[in-house]
């Protein structure tokens, strides 16, 4: 074979490997992402805990806590602890196929909102329909986004955690429902690094 047709043939083959089809999203996503596939749970593991401190912002309000996780099976849940008490308490499912959120903040979530969804892309977005317990029971939809952001922890600069943003859409009895924003960030084999509850609950990496 001449060296002029195998650069030829190489060319054509790289070229039909990059423009070939993408390895498909999970069923349920509104939102097709071009970013990182997270294939399994073995490649980012989700309900790690990469971080044993943080800062709890509670409407302006900050205290540095100890995070302390303890799992049962496939429920995770993160204690915020400070002076001997648990300010506050997140709760995650972690399965073979998503990683979502439970409750925090004490509301109750059902069922689960998943962050992280097996055979994802970063970038895709998908939609949840459940109800939201806070004393009281509502119904509830979200719309689910995910992105790669930047993220300073503990000093170091991680490129690329994954921020998925949730805009939940409430059934108060209003002619409209009540929006509310979460976002949560994850980093690979760290976990939750960071997570916002509205306005009236931060939780954000402690510096050393």
């Amino acid at each position: 074979m001449k060296p002029i047709f195998a650069l030829v043939i190489l060319v054509a083959l790289v070229w039909v490997a990059a423009c070939g089809p993408k390895p498909a999203s999970p069923s349920g996503t509104t939102i097709q992402g071009t970013g990182a596939q997270i294939t399994d749970y073995e490649s980012f593991k989700p309900d790690s805990l990469g971080l044993t401190k943080g800062m709890l912002n509670m409407q302006g309000m900050k205290v540095k806590v100890d995070l302390v996780k303890k799992q049962q099976g496939k429920i995770l849940a993160i204690d915020l602890v400070a002076f001997g008490t648990v300010f506050e308490t997140e709760k995650y499912l972690s399965t073979d196929q998503e990683f979502s959120v439970s409750s925090v903040a004490g509301e109750v979530y059902d069922p689960p909102i998943p962050l992280i969804r097996y055979g994802m892309h970063v970038g895709d977005g998908w939609d949840w329909k459940g109800q939201i317990q806070a004393g009281i029971i509502h119904r509830a939809t979200a719309k689910i986004t995910t992105s790669n952001e930047s993220l300073v922890i503990r000093g170091v600069s991680y490129r690329d955690v994954i921020r998925v943003d949730v805009v939940l859409h409430i059934d108060s009895g209003l002619p409209s429902p009540v929006e509310r924003k979460l976002a949560f960030w994850l980093a690979k084999d760290m976990g939750v690094v960071k997570r916002i509850f509205g306005s009236s609950s931060v939780r954000e990496p402690a510096e050393d």
